[in-house]
């Protein structure tokens, strides 16, 4: 197993830590030392605690929620990844370059905890206004909205890729300051990328 971590930091309220390897085992390591994938909200309170200069805003991360691609139903953001729980599958589906399809069944069970999404973007002045991001970063979406505008971001982009003949999801990666703080869930699959940096926050 191709294995590096980072020592862990202690924040206000999070302790957090990087684990380098594939997608699959890096959450496997994760749970094994109590830790749990770190979510769009809590990056969003560790960029704010630590400033721009800090890694975690100059970089993405991949973060626990997901996109769900329904023909039928639209795009989504959901924080019941059904990715989750099936990463090992999901690894090994896109590793033969084709999309992790669902279930009508994951599908419902994504879409219970779930915001609409459009390919549009938003401005960091109305986060705790606008559905999308008061969902994602919750009660401090206000704040984060203000983070990025402080530091002249005034809009971020939601990258939206194409649907498909049947529903599917995409695991979110939420760009770093550089690339305007995006949900992008446009890019490789997870089995053209050897070493992931996934982050944990202390359970």
């Amino acid at each position: 197993m191709d294995l590096e971590t980072k020592t862990e930091t202690k924040f206000a309220k999070l302790e957090s830590t990087i684990i380098y390897a594939e997608f699959d085992e890096a959450l496997e390591i994760l749970s094994s030392i109590n830790y749990e994938f770190i979510s769009l909200q809590q990056v969003a309170q560790l960029r704010i605690q630590q400033g721009k200069d800090f890694y975690f805003s100059k970089d993405g991360n991949w973060t626990k929620e997901a996109f769900i691609y329904s023909p039928e139903k639209g795009a989504f953001l959901t924080k019941s990844s059904p990715i989750i729980g099936n990463e090992r599958e999901a690894v090994q589906t896109h590793r033969k370059g084709v999309e992790y399809f669902l279930t009508d069944e994951q599908v419902e069970k994504s879409l219970t905890n779930s915001v609409g999404l459009v390919g549009r973007k938003i401005p960091t002045n109305r986060f705790k206004e606008n559905e999308i991001t008061a969902f994602a970063f919750g009660e401090i979406a206000e704040q984060y909205g203000n983070f990025l505008y402080e530091y002249g971001i005034k809009e971020i982009p939601v990258y939206l890729t194409c649907f498909a003949s049947r529903p599917f999801a995409r695991q979110m990666k939420f760009m770093g300051l550089s690339h305007n703080s995006a949900f992008n869930s446009i890019g490789k699959f997870f089995g053209d990328i050897k070493k992931f940096e996934i982050c944990g926050v202390k359970k």
